[in-house]
């Protein structure tokens, strides 16, 4: 019965939205999921392990759209399903996390204003304490060293 319930939202889902392609690769995310997930648990865990909430199938089609360049109205979507957003940040989250291999999900990324001086240090780029030099006052002095 669950699956059912799951496979015809789903697929209401993909025609609402307009992209029924996408249906194959959300039904392999949601199963890479529950496997990945469940076998995380403790095996005393495992028999009450629960994926017949809808927000699992948002967040799955969601993510399978973003990676298909498929733009998908997000407060749309958490409408049709009654879902809240913090609920579904954190399973978006949860699903990027465990399946990797499906979604292409890239490696951390640097923290945005952070860059390598030649020293090596990370430096703030708006980070003024030290030697009081902002980023622009420190690459017209290298530029005058470099003419030098």
């Amino acid at each position: 019965a669950l699956g059912v319930s799951t496979k015809v939202s789903l697929q209401r889902l993909c025609l609402m939205f307009g992209c029924v392609r996408l249906e194959p690769a959300v039904r392999r995310l949601l199963a890479c999921y529950r496997e990945g997930f469940v076998s995380q648990l403790h095996a005393s865990q495992r028999g009450n392990a629960d994926f017949s909430s809808p927000v699992f199938v948002a967040a799955a089609f969601y993510l399978i759209a973003r990676k298909n360049q498929v733009k998908v109205d997000r407060a749309q979507l958490l409408d049709n399903y009654k879902v809240k957003a913090s609920e579904f940040t954190r399973v978006v989250k949860s699903v990027s996390e465990t399946c990797p291999q499906i979604l292409g999900t890239p490696k951390a990324k640097p923290a945005k204003g952070k860059r390598k001086r030649k020293g090596g240090d990370d430096v703030d780029e708006g980070d003024t304490s030290g030697d009081g030099e902002t980023g622009a006052e420190e690459y017209l002095r290298n530029e005058e060293y470099d003419r030098w």
